[in-house]
């Protein structure tokens, strides 16, 4: 937790985001002798710099005090060097619930829209079992309703690991309907993701930060079924920008649900379409995708979805 202290009092500071503290000040930070050295080298006055460190000191307490939580400062060795990708906007402190040894590598993505079709709920859980089988690595999501959900859900039916990234603090879970998920999250061997102290309630633009985080964590995005307007294109185009893989699922017949999202992502982005098991098999290989197509179903429990 290297300069926790004075970055929670950077970020405290109106007006001053992550791309100023680390253009300006990360450098500075492991020479500055605590807050007060850094309150004078910002030319604050003592009255301001006082209250500030009074309530840096409320932060820092509680967030030690709390039970299975990692805190980690991006000036911290144990900060994911694959974040980097993210440049200026990478998060200044990383809070984690759960099993912070799942940060060591990036996982895969699993997203889509949060009111999946009737098809997609039926298909979704056998895609995350056949990723769980063929690579065994972390399903990373949002915790989001729909397919998030249905994701994270079904990694740990499947006794894989999984990752919740948050717009919000711990103490805010967003949906408040999924706050039950991710208690099993955090205490299945999974983990919980962000970068808000623990209160702060999710906004517009956490929704924004907390997709392009779940892009760097991973290294293949995987879009179950979303249409052009639903949020996980942002999450698509951050994957993009990074240079992440992009995947995703593409029915035999694409009425079963709202999937121009995916057609998009196929036609202007590059993306790899997955239609059935043999076909996320060899794209996760990293072997050209079978032509034809094969087509059929993802199996899960034994038996086709």
């Amino acid at each position: 937790m290297k300069n926790l202290e004075e970055l929670l009092f950077l970020q405290s500071l109106p007006g001053l985001g992550k791309a100023a503290v680390y253009r300006d000040y990360m450098n500075l930070l492991p020479q500055v002798e605590g807050i007060d050295g850094l309150a004078g080298m910002l030319g604050m006055d003592v009255s301001s710099a006082e209250h500030l460190r009074e309530s840096v000191k409320k932060q820092t307490d509680d967030l030690l005090s709390r039970r299975n939580l990692t805190v980690i400062t991006a000036l911290d060795e144990e900060y994911p060097a694959f974040l980097d990708a993210l440049g200026r906007k990478k998060p200044l402190v990383l809070y984690v619930l759960g099993d912070a040894s799942l940060l060591l590598s990036p996982g895969i993505a699993v997203v889509g829209t949060r009111s999946p079709s009737a098809h997609t709920r039926r298909i979704e859980p056998g895609l995350i079992k056949n990723l769980i089988e063929f690579t065994g690595e972390p399903i990373v999501s949002g915790l989001a309703a729909g397919c998030d959900a249905i994701a994270h859900d079904a990694a740990m039916n499947y006794h894989g690991k999984t990752m919740a990234v948050l717009p919000s603090g711990f103490d805010r879970i967003f949906p408040e309907e999924n706050r039950g998920l991710a208690k099993r999250i955090a205490g299945s061997g999974g983990c919980l993701i962000s970068e808000y102290l623990p209160g702060m309630r999710a906004q517009k633009y956490t929704f924004i930060e907390r997709d392009g985080l779940i892009a760097a964590l991973s290294h293949t995005v995987f879009a179950v079924e979303c249409g052009m307007s639903s949020g996980t294109m942002e999450t698509v185009k951050a994957a993009k920008i990074l240079k992440r893989k992009l995947r995703c699922y593409m029915p035999g017949d694409i009425k079963l649900g709202d999937f121009t999202g995916n057609e998009y992502m196929v036609r202007e982005m590059g993306a790899v379409a997955v239609r059935n098991t043999a076909g996320l098999k060899t794209v996760l290989e990293g072997i050209p995708e079978m032509e034809p197509v094969l087509q059929g179903a993802f199996h899960f429990a034994g038996r086709p979805a």
